[in-house]
């Protein structure tokens, strides 16, 4: 039986752009950024990987 691989994460935030400010600085990686056909930040995977982190906004939720 073959083994599984995650390769996406996405992060859902208030403010995205912290984040992957943070993330991108971390990982080393660059960020593709937010634009109007898309509703997601992903940083791009480093050279020979196909892992990816993206970043969704969302709306603050009140319980």
């Amino acid at each position: 039986m073959g083994r599984a691989k995650v390769t996406t994460v996405m992060f859902n935030s208030e403010n995205p752009e912290a984040l992957v400010d943070f993330w991108s600085t971390v990982l080393g990686v660059e960020a593709h950024p937010h634009n109007d056909s898309t509703e997601h930040i992903w940083l791009l995977p480093t050279p020979g990987e196909s892992f990816k982190l993206g970043f969704q906004r969302v709306a603050k939720k009140v319980f």
